[in-house]
């Protein structure tokens, strides 16, 4: 295994000689800083997303726990190439290192801002206008016995304060109706209003879309904000 030493020039020497990401500089407190940025991208975005392939290639070079237990490497990558020193790292502390981290996920939100943005279409209309909450992804519909959706409660921002189930699936068919009997969003890759789930959801008032590739776009448990106003989805890390 790499020393932090060793780990932290290969940081440095992959970023100078990275021609199509390289450095991502940011400016806090009055200093400037530079953050590799293809460690920097998969910090960001590597929960979000399921499909790795929006993502660029990078492996990380620092060890597992350098920093903590189950820490992130990408995040320990980003401070060792950033020039800080792990021994003074302390999660959540909202201290410089904090800062600048912030700082660089807030530009690469702002630069890479289509990968975790989607537009979609309105097959059933729901009962508000903006939601917000997590949702599970099914790749087929679950057994009986495991329907997890009747388990989640979602708390959202929302004046009426209840929670959002969400839910996405493949197809919009009657194979997935047990899965999004219990759903108050239901996400779906193909079908029209007039499917199964598009006339169910139409008599009982859930919210049904349409968006292109959002089972392998999504990870698992997926965090998101829709606007039926702007017609817009954005997968959230909070």
């Amino acid at each position: 295994m790499n020393t932090i030493e060793e780990a932290t020039q290969q940081i440095i020497d992959y970023a100078d000689n990275d021609t199509e990401y390289g450095w991502l500089k940011v400016h806090v407190e009055g200093r400037n800083y530079k953050l590799p940025k293809r460690a920097m991208i998969l910090y960001t975005f590597g929960k979000s997303l399921a499909n790795q392939r929006l993502l660029p290639k990078y492996n990380a070079f620092s060890g597992d726990g350098w920093k903590m237990q189950m820490d992130n490497r990408y995040h320990t990558d980003v401070l060792l190439g950033a020039g800080f020193d792990l021994d003074q790292y302390v999660p959540f502390q909202h201290d410089i290192m904090d800062e600048v981290l912030y700082a660089g996920s807030d530009a690469i939100e702002k630069e890479f801002h289509h990968m975790i943005s989607f537009d979609f279409v309105v097959l059933a209309n729901g009962q508000d206008e903006r939601y917000f909450g997590d949702c599970m992804v099914y790749e087929y519909e679950p057994p009986l016995e495991n329907n997890t959706t009747s388990n989640i409660h979602i708390d959202c921002a929302t004046t009426t304060r209840h929670g959002y189930r969400c839910i996405v699936i493949p197809h919009a068919g009657i194979e997935f109706a047990h899965a999004a009997k219990n759903a108050d969003i239901i996400i779906t890759e193909r079908g029209g209003s007039l499917c199964h789930l598009g006339i169910v959801s139409a008599e009982g008032g859930k919210l049904l879309i349409r968006m292109d590739d959002a089972v392998n776009r999504f990870s698992k448990f997926s965090k998101f904000s829709i606007s039926l106003n702007s017609l817009s989805l954005e997968l959230t890390s909070n």
